[in-house]
């Protein structure tokens, strides 16, 4: 009988460890996102959540409103906590939006595909190549519409694009 109490008291403990290390993580996420804010004090998160991205790492994932500068809630924002720092991303009139946008996806939070695509930025530059080609084949080139797109396609595998496009990958 004392053997299952121990027992039982050890799980506890253990379930607690672990619990109280995940609210550490996520108590700094937050800490640190109040940081970024014009009135911490003003913070507001809901959908907090904790991820593995696909290189192993903790992220924290989720959404934070804040009061402006003239004292009024502006609205929930995605934000990110990962070893590449606070990502807030607010509107894309932002400067800095899309540099935001890209650690936000690299982070794990915006899903598998955007966090791939993020990690492998030549595939962008390879996509483009490959689109260009196609309509300079047949634009410019004149070829026709079969052999322009038989290339490209050839391009597609070349530069190992599958993923990125599925209605590609099934053609």
């Amino acid at each position: 009988m004392n053997k299952l109490i121990y027992f039982i008291i050890l799980n506890i403990l253990l379930i607690g460890s672990v619990y109280a290390e995940k609210n550490k993580f996520l108590n700094m996420a937050q800490s640190k996102v109040k940081q970024e804010m014009k009135d911490p004090d003003s913070t507001k998160f809901q959908n907090l959540r904790e991820i593995k991205n696909s290189v192993g790492e903790s992220v924290v994932c989720g959404e934070v409103n804040a009061k402006n500068s003239y004292g009024g809630y502006v609205g929930y924002h995605l934000f990110s906590y990962s070893p590449d720092g606070v990502v807030i991303l607010n509107s894309p009139k932002d400067s800095d939006y899309y540099r935001n946008k890209f650690i936000y996806d690299k982070s794990g939070c915006a899903g598998e595909k955007e966090e791939f695509l993020a990690r492998n930025k030549d595939m962008f530059k390879n996509y483009c190549l490959v689109a260009y080609d196609l309509f300079t084949d047949v634009i410019v080139n004149n070829k026709t519409n079969l052999d322009a797109i038989t290339y490209a396609m050839s391009n597609y595998k070349k530069y190992n694009l599958r993923g990125f496009n599925e209605a590609l990958d099934k053609a």
